[in-house]
């Protein structure tokens, strides 16, 4: 009865030190895998592990590097976090994006008030209204003007990574003072989570 004890004991220890020896492989795997950022958040390849932090330092680095650009194409904005840079274009890819004196993504110039005639629609939304990776020929803006039967003009406000919430503000801090006959705001489901965001 006495070695039958002593027998499960050795039993229960060997699987014990087993457990332990597979944590120890896999915590030290896990850490040859992974990487710390900045932040002290680590990840293996694009997947973060728990427990979260906040990207304090790395926010400094983006801002940083931000701030030592001439001329950006997205500028800060105290009401809309950020927003397109007047007269302004992109550097990757180099001059893709261009835009006018109010920030639109535009070669032309608008007035606020529209011309007779003219139908004027307004477009807000996220990368998609401002459609990017594509060419100003391309966007979305241009082929609704190209398309519609009568005499229009698309102002295309859309600004990359916005929120519903600051395609809205967008509209009412800047674009209502245009007019617009129609307005577009574009709605992309994802863009929920970007209204909960407090730090982008």
């Amino acid at each position: 009865m006495w070695n039958k004890n002593i027998d499960m004991v050795h039993k229960i220890l060997l699987l014990i030190v087993s457990f332990a020896f597979c944590f120890i492989i896999l915590e030290v795997t896990i850490r040859f895998l992974g990487e710390y950022d900045s932040d002290g958040q680590f990840s293996i390849g694009n997947k973060y592990l728990l427990p979260y932090t906040l990207p304090f330092n790395s926010m400094e680095e983006y801002i940083a590097e931000f701030d030592n650009v001439t001329n950006p194409y997205a500028v800060p904005d105290q009401y809309l976090g950020w927003t397109i840079g007047s007269n302004s274009s992109s550097l990757e890819p180099a001059g893709y994006y261009q835009s006018n004196s109010i920030g639109v993504r535009s070669y032309k110039e608008f007035e606020t008030t529209k011309q007779e005639g003219v139908v004027r629609i307004a477009m807000f939304g996220d990368s998609f209204i401002h459609s990017y990776d594509v060419s100003m020929n391309e966007t979305l803006a241009f082929f609704i003007e190209k398309e519609t039967s009568q005499q229009t003009e698309v102002m295309n406000f859309g600004v990359g990574a916005y929120g519903i919430d600051q395609a809205y503000l967008r509209w009412k801090v800047q674009g209502q003072q245009y007019n617009p006959d129609i307005i577009i705001i574009g709605f992309q489901a994802e863009n929920c989570k970007r209204n909960a965001n407090i730090i982008f």
